[in-house]
């Protein structure tokens, strides 16, 4: 991708930095920028809006305002140093409003990566998207399901670099089947 070059290619250490969401870049988020930078390791910026808590429930305005999140730490990453490469993550997920939990699995978060997908290829950054999470805590029918649909979608898009496998019970848990599992879908 277009800025990486050879710092992509030898990395070993990616620094994430996440703004707080909404719209919330506090000083310490960008001392962490600033420090990374200046050791030559390569930034994530990850903004996590959550529909409907702290972003608006509607997926296109969670991606809104998702996208004004990581727009903002690419301008501050660009005045700490400019040319500096930088990958972009959108762990956007969505609101259990009958039980206030963030669901961390499922086709919401599907849809948000996706259009994530597209919106970095349109400006040919680099991603980092955390794909394989799954509601459920058991090998069961749901779990194949929503694996193999994620990893599907993410099979016809371009991301750069996969994370987040064995994950399960809502990204509550990890095990090694699953990490075996996702393994094997990829």
């Amino acid at each position: 991708s277009r800025g990486l070059g050879d710092v992509y290619k030898r990395q070993v250490l990616i620094g994430y930095v996440a703004p707080i969401s909404p719209l919330t870049l506090d000083a310490k988020a960008v001392e962490k920028m600033r420090f990374f930078i200046q050791r030559g390791v390569l930034l994530r910026c990850g903004p996590c809006p959550i529909a409907g808590a702290t972003s608006p429930y509607p997926l296109a305005g969670t991606l809104v305002q998702g996208w004004a999140e990581v727009l903002a730490q690419i301008v501050i990453s660009q005045i700490l140093k400019e040319g500096v490469a930088i990958q972009v993550v959108i762990g956007g997920s969505s609101l259990d409003m009958r039980t206030g939990n963030d669901l961390y699995g499922g086709p919401a978060k599907d849809i948000l990566h996706l259009a994530a997908l597209e919106m970095a290829e349109e400006f040919d950054l680099s991603t980092s998207l955390g794909i394989f999470s799954t509601l459920c805590s058991y090998y069961d029918l749901q779990n194949g399901a929503e694996s193999a649909i994620c990893a599907t979608f993410h099979f016809f898009k371009r991301n750069h670099l996969l994370s987040g496998l064995g994950s399960l019970s809502n990204a509550c848990g990890v095990s090694a089947e699953q990490i075996l599992f996702h393994h094997n879908l990829i």
